[in-house]
């Protein structure tokens, strides 16, 4: 048998919060962000069954044109192009600190919040 190395960890906890609240970063984020972004993480909180990074990938060819206009917020945004990789994360991280909310993370916020209020009471 291969020696196996024995490492030392100290496993993490995610922060969540209630409903009330991650509807007030999502709110905020359709207020200030563009609607692709918001609409993607109000997905990541609503459709458990999604994968993470799917919401990114819709493009305005996937819904009806225009719904996708970017309406000048978010430099580099381009009709029918996916967003970048951390484009959902920066904004949620935007909509806390406007709400003065500190340690939620979007998965955290959307996935682990939403899943455990609909499956744990």
């Amino acid at each position: 048998m291969p020696n196996i190395p024995k490492i030392d960890y100290e496993l993490g906890w995610r922060n969540i919060t209630d409903f009330e609240t991650q509807q007030l970063i999502i709110d905020e984020m359709f207020r200030i962000a563009p609607a692709k972004v918001a609409f993607g993480v109000d997905l990541l909180a609503t459709y458990l069954k999604l994968r993470p990074d799917d919401p990114r990938r819709i493009c305005e060819h996937d819904y009806s044109e225009g719904f996708f206009r970017h309406h000048g917020k978010g430099k580099g945004f381009k009709p029918d192009q996916q967003l970048g990789k951390n484009q959902l994360y920066r904004w949620w991280r935007r909509a806390c600190e406007n709400l003065g909310i500190e340690g939620l993370d979007l998965y955290g916020g959307t996935r682990h919040n939403s899943y455990r209020h609909c499956y744990n009471g």
